[in-house]
């Protein structure tokens, strides 16, 4: 806490290239409201139960704050932070009244709480149910189980997954088509399932390979990213959708660590918690299992998303670890004093060995990684906001490009910012020698580049991207045989990739439907990218003869009329 506090916090505010001040100096304050939350721990676990009222009070508080500006959120973030809130009160509905656990020091003290808490879990369950988030939903269920479990309610949890059963798999099937398709006409793939996050993944990984040592700085992901590692034009990306990569572009990846050893701590303490509060039950254990399913739903969601730092979300999720560290400690009997014991010993020792390992290999590379982070972000702060220091920026990187292969990718953004495209296509033709990762990204930014495509295709034979740019380039140029060859060829490095398969079948179609029946056919199985691939197949087999190949592939469509044309055909072959 204090390493993030301290230091990445501040070192990353220092490297930050653009973006406001604000979200760093709210993430500040999380952390203070941290500090001052878990220090009640240091209360004696005699204590009487008033001792976490005003936290817990205080706490809702902001939940009923965020549902009250619930308009100036996105779906997605308020369905994350409400997380936060909903298990804790549910867990405090279901829990049982009493208090057998005296020195508890854990709300609700009286039956009087069972019933705002429940109007509380109603409030924030309906409001994550209507934002649609299909996260948000899978988080919720999660978290549902979780408490009706841990609480000894299985009859709760067995009524509620017959009810998600009876909604997914009734004879409407809306609610299993929402998470499913969430109302797009293509079909199943990965990146349709995930909405476009792996691609969004992949960039905020090359931005962490740049910034591996301060990251980019609290809250400026939408004013970085965008212009490092998108083509001009493109949608503006606000986060990572994924709560540590962004804590790693946040902090640096010695901030990822801190931040993932504090989370680790927190489950450890409720697992804890948990296995101390079985025998007895009681409001004790019902706080211990709403803490844990509150963090847990959060973590959950934000495996696919982010409620990052420096937001409201953010706030509340370091009051959450607040209450989770304030848990008081199990009472130790009178007369105790920690003594050094071998076992102690052995086990302090495997941790000095490891953060010694840790330390050798991180100076290893530190050296590298401090001057490539360096350069890094000269280059972005001169993209970003100082247009003037772009000369110096691009010298820097054309130095550090002679040691390290990556730095190539922003010297090319530099060299093409100050109108230089021709040391751009030099920079990135160094940079397609030793690595194919960046040839995707080159096609985005200069489509229509030919010489690039050729270069990439010489330097990187094993590229289906490499061929699959070329080949792109030579069908708009009219040259359809020599564009069929590079899809081929590149399609047997990589038979995946569902738009190649459908480009392909479009430059078959006039003079081998059945070359072109088959590129569709796979093109629909691979996700029908574009939504048509599937009904034209199913048009092509139709028109070869084969009816049963073309119900079969109207079938997979998720287009209206070759549903109605399914129909016509069943309606054909009874006749």
């Amino acid at each position: 806490m204090f390493f993030l506090a301290l230091v990445a916090l501040p070192l990353s505010l220092a490297a930050s290239p653009g973006g406001s001040r604000w979200p760093a100096g709210v993430f500040a304050a999380s952390l203070v409201l941290f500090l001052v939350v878990s220090a009640r721990h240091r209360r004696r676990a005699a204590q009487p139960c008033p001792a976490m009222i005003w936290p817990a009070r205080a706490y809702f508080a902001l939940g009923v704050g965020v549902v009250l500006a619930h308009d100036r959120f996105g779906a997605n973030e308020l369905a994350g932070m409400l997380l936060l809130f909903a298990p804790l009160a549910l867990a405090l509905a279901l829990g049982t009244p009493g208090d057998p656990d005296k020195r508890g020091g854990m709300p609700p003290p009286r039956r009087a709480w069972r019933f705002p808490a429940a109007l509380l879990a109603l409030l924030f369950v309906a409001l994550i149910v209507s934002t649609w988030s299909r996260g948000g939903l899978v988080a919720l269920l999660v978290a549902a189980g979780a408490v009706a479990w841990l609480l000894g309610r299985q009859w709760i949890f067995a009524l509620g997954a017959l009810a998600v059963a009876m909604a997914l798999f009734g004879p409407s099937h809306r609610l299993l088509d929402f998470l499913i398709y969430d109302g797009k006409l293509r079909g199943v793939s990965i990146d349709m399932l995930l909405t476009g996050r792996p691609e969004i993944w992949r960039r905020s990984l090359h931005t962490l390979a740049d910034f591996p040592v301060t990251g980019i700085g609290v809250g400026t992901y939408s004013d970085v990213v965008p212009i490092l590692y998108s083509p001009p034009g493109a949608a503006r990306l606000e986060d990572a959708h994924n709560l540590f990569l962004q804590t790693a572009l946040d902090l640096g990846l010695a901030g990822l660590l801190a931040f993932a050893t504090i989370l680790w701590l927190a489950f450890r303490r409720l697992a804890a918690e948990l296995r101390r509060t079985r025998p007895t039950g009681g409001p004790r254990r019902a706080w211990a299992v709403g803490l844990f399913a509150s963090l847990a739903a959060f973590t959950v969601f934000n495996l696919v998303d982010s409620v990052s730092f420096g937001t409201v979300g953010g706030v509340a999720f370091w009051f959450l670890l607040g209450l989770v560290h304030a848990l008081p400690p199990p009472p130790r009997p009178r007369g105790w004093r920690r003594r050094w014991r071998p076992r102690m010993l052995y086990r302090a020792r495997r941790r000095l060995v490891l953060a010694a390992i840790l330390t050798l290999l991180g100076l290893t590379s530190l050296r590298g990684s401090l001057e490539h982070n360096r350069v890094s972000l000269a280059a972005a702060r001169a993209l970003v906001s100082e247009s003037a220091a772009l000369p110096a920026a691009h010298a820097g990187l054309a130095r550090s490009g002679e040691r390290l292969c990556r730095a190539s990718w922003l010297e090319g953004k530099v060299a093409a910012a100050r109108g230089l495209d021709g040391e751009r296509d030099a920079a990135w033709s160094e940079l397609l020698a030793c690595t194919d990762a960046f040839t995707r990204m080159m096609e985005e930014h200069v489509p229509s580049s030919e010489g690039l495509a050729r270069r990439a295709v010489a330097a990187r034979p094993d590229s289906a991207a490499a061929r699959f740019w070329l080949a792109r380039i030579r069908a708009g140029e009219g040259e359809n045989a020599a564009a069929e060859d590079l899809y081929r060829r590149g399609l047997e490095l990589d038979p995946r990739d569902a738009r190649a398969w459908q480009q392909l079948g479009q430059l078959l179609l006039i003079h081998d439907p059945a070359g072109a029946l088959e590129a569709f056919s796979e093109s629909c199985f691979r996700g029908d990218p574009g939504a048509g691939n599937c009904t034209a197949a199913g048009r092509l087999a139709e028109r070869l003869g084969d009816d049963e190949q073309a119900l079969r592939h109207y079938r997979r469509s998720r287009l209206r009329k070759a549903r109605e044309r399914v129909k016509r055909l069943e309606e054909n072959g009874r006749r």
